[in-house]
């Protein structure tokens, strides 16, 4: 038996609990910021599960401060978008991290279409021109930010709209999100 199996169906003795969130669930970790969860649903796990495609069944996150946000898909492929965007599942955000690592694999024109973001941030060494999918991505936004070239990066946001992105160095750049009043 598996230690993912073990683990879901409480079969291993003195295990940690095991939470289990899907799609819709969401919890306020902090005063003022949302963590959404907009994958996977018990139906993706499964299929996953069954097909042995477990990059689909990676979570997907949207962390929201004030009126920015910042979307994780992490390794997601077209299988898990198309999943979310079938359900009507609002996708937008400020700040994509580029799914699985910025390969062509994890990018969908569909997924960019719906998620409309300002910035594009790829966490990966060099990718063979093959695979690598920043020209793809930077025919949506100019602003592509990569661990490749510039380190470490983490996005700061603001409660009043405004989020940077930073490195080791300092701030990258500087955003401001349009609000309506």
């Amino acid at each position: 038996m598996a230690l993912g199996e073990a683990l879901r169906d409480h079969s291993l003795k003195n295990a940690p609990k095991l939470l289990n969130p899907l799609r819709g669930d969401a919890n306020q970790y902090w005063i003022d910021d949302d963590i959404e969860i907009l994958s996977p649903t018990e139906n993706l796990v499964e299929a996953c599960d069954d097909g042995e495609d477990w990059n689909n069944g990676s979570y997907v996150l949207r962390i929201h401060h004030g009126p920015s946000s910042v979307l994780l898909p992490g390794d997601i492929e077209s299988k898990a978008w198309n999943d979310m965007i079938n359900a009507g599942v609002d996708l937008s955000a400020d700040v994509l991290v580029a799914s699985h690592h910025g390969r062509k694999s994890g990018y969908a024109e569909d997924a960019m279409r719906a998620i409309e973001p300002a910035v594009v941030i790829t966490s990966t060494a060099k990718l063979d021109p093959g695979i690598d999918a920043e020209d793809d991505y930077r025919s949506w936004t100019p602003n592509i930010y990569s661990t490749r070239e510039d380190g470490t990066i983490w996005v700061r946001m603001h409660d009043d709209g405004r989020f940077e992105i930073h490195n080791r160095d300092g701030v990258l750049a500087s955003f401001s999100r349009e609000t309506s009043a």
